[in-house]
């Protein structure tokens, strides 16, 4: 089978600068990763103010300075932009994770899911002084490689069970976009503003178009969890802002009705009995749910 590269993007941020060095870091030292067969690693400074690089990947990453902010999905369309043009898999990530080693194979089983991997949004573990908990800072990981690796190899010697995860919610921390999904999707919507609703809408066009969003549950890594935007850069102030021009938005493409089911997910099941929709919701049956809940 002939090999497909993939182009794996990031974003840095001044306020998050420190965790982009450690995830770059782990990225080059856990992932299987070959510029010879045409994989390309591109780090996007969003603000002009990363300083430094990790050893491991001096040669290997293309810097992109943008000249003036851009929000996350312009980001992303920068580089999904590159992937359509040269008919390869974007695999986009946050620059808050701590990647693990073979966390990338589960993502690549199939070119008609979009992948994300498991993470600590959704296990948590614990061994001895060291937790893996919803959300963590730097300082609660530094140190503490050891237990986290031991965690890891229990996870993979005795995880069993069924290899995806469907959800409604399941935003886009990290995840690979295979060119066959892109090439039929297009590029994210720009109009929510500076980061928030862009991966739930390209998840409900993906599955307007027939594809299904998943975890590969074989897959495994730490995500932080925002710290570019509300645990690390924003203001209380900042965050209330930018949440409300992305609801609203939201709620203007997709109607109230959506917005309840894949937005706002405490809403969810309300939302699903009102419209009699408990089979297809406890079959996953998500386009099928889109479908019958597009605004008129």
């Amino acid at each position: 089978m002939k090999y497909i590269p993939s182009y794996f993007g990031m974003i840095n941020t001044k306020k998050s600068s420190l965790y982009t060095y450690h995830a770059v870091e782990s990225f080059f030292e856990k992932t299987d990763f070959d510029l010879s067969r045409g994989d390309r690693f591109y780090l996007i400074d969003n603000d002009n103010s990363l300083l430094k690089l990790p050893e491991n990947s001096i040669g290997k990453c293309v810097v992109i300075k943008n000249k003036e902010q851009k929000s996350f999905a312009q980001n992303v369309n920068s580089i999904l932009s590159i992937t359509l043009q040269n008919d390869v898999h974007l695999i986009f990530l946050n620059n808050d994770i701590i990647f693990t080693r073979d966390w990338l194979p589960p993502l690549l089983q199939s070119d008609a899911v979009i992948t994300l991997p498991c993470c600590n949004q959704y296990e948590v573990f614990k061994n001895g002084e060291f937790s893996l908990d919803v959300a963590m800072d730097l300082k609660d990981f530094i140190g503490h490689e050891k237990s986290f690796e031991e965690i890891i190899a229990w996870r993979r010697k005795e995880r069993l069970g069924p290899k995806y995860m469907y959800s409604h919610f399941l935003p886009f921390y990290c995840f690979r976009l295979p060119n066959a999904v892109a090439s039929k999707v297009g590029l994210f919507d720009e109009g929510f503003g500076r980061g928030g609703a862009e991966d739930i809408d390209y998840r409900i066009r993906a599955n307007l178009n027939g594809f299904e969003v998943a975890i590969a549950l074989d897959s495994y890594v730490l995500h932080f969890m925002g710290k570019s935007t509300w645990r690390g850069a924003e203001t209380p102030e900042q965050t209330e802002e930018r949440n409300n021009i992305y609801k609203k938005e939201f709620v203007k493409k997709w109607g109230e009705k959506l917005t309840n089911i894949f937005l706002n997910p405490s809403n969810a099941e309300f939302e699903i009995k009102k419209h009699s929709l408990e089979h297809e919701w406890i079959n996953k049956k998500y386009k099928t749910i889109i479908e019958k809940c597009l605004p008129t």
